[in-house]
């Protein structure tokens, strides 16, 4: 295994798996001496970003280079408020949806006069057991539609988050 990256003759690298043994020297975006206790972005101290700067300013000065002032804070705070909420918003909307099924498939058995608890209860008292499952499957099937409606909504409004693939 290669202690360092070969660069081939197209410009791109050819690194180990994992990128064992690769030493990255030269970045724009910052420097790491381990042994040395030597941790920067950009010019700034990694150990002092962390006490005296909020994740946004580091997230700014990572992305434009450098620390933002109050109202450059105050923009890119807007700017990335979706991307904080977003996430938490779908997870929330899933949990939703599956207490809207239980509440739906637990109300429809109790008092039902129409619909699949109907079919239901009409099917456990003459013993059809294929009905049942039948109307089981349905209520499966439209949960897992509205669990895949969800999914489809976060690839598609969290393109943003790189690898992302609607878990």
């Amino acid at each position: 295994m290669p202690d360092t990256a070969q660069v081939t003759s197209n410009g791109s690298a050819d690194a180990p798996a994992g990128l064992e043994g690769v030493v990255v020297a030269h970045t724009q975006i910052g420097d790491v001496r381990g042994l040395e206790g030597f941790y920067h972005y950009r010019q700034y101290d990694a150990i002092e970003l962390n006490r005296r700067r909020t994740l946004e300013d580091v997230w700014h000065l990572l992305f434009r280079g450098h620390l933002p002032d109050r109202a450059e804070r105050d923009a890119f705070r807007r700017q990335v408020a979706g991307y904080r909420a977003l996430p938490g918003f779908l997870v929330g909307l899933r949990f939703a949806l599956v207490g809207c099924w239980a509440i739906i498939v637990v109300a429809e058995e109790i008092n039902a006069q129409s619909g699949l608890g109907y079919l239901i209860m009409q099917a456990q008292t003459t013993n059809r057991t294929d009905i049942m499952c039948l109307c089981l499957a349905i209520y499966a099937i439209l949960g897992i539609c509205a669990d895949v409606i969800v999914r489809l909504l976060e690839r598609y409004l969290l393109v943003w988050r790189r690898g992302f693939q609607g878990s």
